[in-house]
């Protein structure tokens, strides 16, 4: 879901909830800068691996991240970047 925020106001604001709530752990998945520009119709933000730390990096360190092709119901495959955050000490 992270990838239909595309303004910043509402990056700012799920990133600010993150920072808020999550205790220990999060798993954010996202599309890739190889994922679409567009999803159902809908633009989306994409993201590299750099771009995801920088965005979450005042609370969170990435311990652990991978790239995954899915293949939709039509056949298109989409690129995400999948990533687990570890609150920092």
């Amino acid at each position: 879901m992270f990838h239909f925020l595309t303004s910043e106001k509402e990056i700012e604001q799920y990133i600010n909830l993150v920072n808020d709530y999550a205790q220990q752990y999060v798993i954010i998945a996202t599309f890739s800068n190889n994922g679409p520009k567009k999803c159902s119709g809908l633009p989306v933000q994409q993201y590299s691996l750099e771009q995801l730390q920088e965005r979450f990096a005042e609370h969170f360190t990435v311990k652990d991240s991978f790239y995954h092709n899915h293949t939709t119901p039509s056949g298109n495959t989409q690129n995400f970047l999948y990533c687990l955050f570890e609150r920092n000490a």
